[in-house]
């Protein structure tokens, strides 16, 4: 009888194990190791000085290359105050980033323009396919090696015998200016009128616009869906999911979790009704071994009670 009763609690036993195996093995697990996975480095903003919640399609200090949409948005801090940026070979201050317009206001970096003797280059864009000019930025050119002309020119640092001259680009030519010209950018509304060096500097230092192209539809969906946006090994752009999974979008995501909603709803169920059973299987087991000893106790009473004086002697 015991040994019937110890099968049927092993029988009775399976079902809690094989949910405990089925629930440990497919239910999604969460490691210390998924904290710094993809989708939560990707989900901390860039922030510089004054420039913060910077995402995609920048990466840079915090941000892996992979939460960025390639090479050309990669942000640098400096001396946790300024940004930068590099186009080609020209670095440029980030002064300001607006992730709702797709534009930026930048300044070109490490330029002393009346330092006339230093190679000086053309501020340009063109070897960037996806950072344009915005129509409110105008060309100014400074000519070297000029004569004195006005409150546009200003002397050269290394021989204030020789002047340079800055005229909106619209000038072809300026006559007895034998040097070098190069063209920079400034923003429409700066007025550059007069002041020498110094009111050059402030034109420029006030910065100019320009817009960023990236794959803006890819990312809404992504972030529509709870994801965040990066890009994978083969620089294509992925979505990555709070479950650790990457995807176009996260839309599967929800689905995932209301089927582990329910299977842990039907999990506990199962192993509450396992656990029930259980114990219906226990007292069943010690009611009966308790009836046992008592029939036992009762038998072993019945025989010492009995009288051998009043039974026949058989000759």
């Amino acid at each position: 009888m015991a040994l019937l009763n110890i099968h049927i609690i092993s029988s009775l036993l399976t079902p809690i194990f094989t949910f405990t195996f089925f629930f440990l093995t497919t239910f999604p697990t969460t490691s210390i190791g998924q904290e710094h996975n993809k989708y939560t480095e990707c989900s901390q903003p860039y922030t510089c000085g004054e420039i913060s919640g910077i995402f995609y399609p920048f990466w840079g200090e915090n941000r892996p290359s992979y939460c960025g949409s390639n090479k050309q948005f990669e942000l640098k801090c400096e001396a946790n105050q300024n940004t930068s940026i590099q186009v080609g070979s020209q670095s440029f201050h980030v002064l300001r980033i607006d992730q709702l317009s797709y534009t930026m206001k930048m300044v070109r970096k490490g330029l002393v323009y009346d330092h006339c003797s230093s190679g000086l280059t053309n501020t340009s864009l063109s070897s960037s396919s996806l950072i344009h000019f915005m129509p409110n930025v105008r060309n100014i050119t400074i000519f070297y090696d000029c004569p004195e002309n006005g409150t546009n020119s200003f002397p050269c640092q290394e021989d204030r015998n020789k002047h340079a001259l800055y005229v909106n680009s619209t000038t072809r030519e300026v006559q007895n200016c034998k040097g070098v010209s190069i063209e920079v950018h400034v923003t429409e509304e700066v007025e550059l009128d007069g002041g020498g060096i110094e009111g050059l500097n402030k034109g420029l230092n006030a910065g100019f616009d320009v817009m960023y192209d990236y794959d803006i539809q890819a990312c809404l969906r992504c972030v529509l869906s709870n994801g965040t946006c990066g890009t994978n090994d083969e620089s294509q752009f992925s979505c990555y999911c709070p479950d650790g999974t990457v995807a176009l979008d996260c839309s599967h995501h929800h689905s995932n979790q209301w089927n582990w909603k329910r299977k842990l709803g039907v999990g506990v169920a199962a192993a509450v009704a396992t656990a029930v059973t259980i114990g219906i299987a226990f007292y069943i087991y010690y009611w009966q071994k308790k009836k046992k000893n008592l029939h036992a106790e009762t038998l072993r009473g019945d025989i010492n009670t009995v009288d051998f004086t009043s039974s026949p002697i058989v000759n």
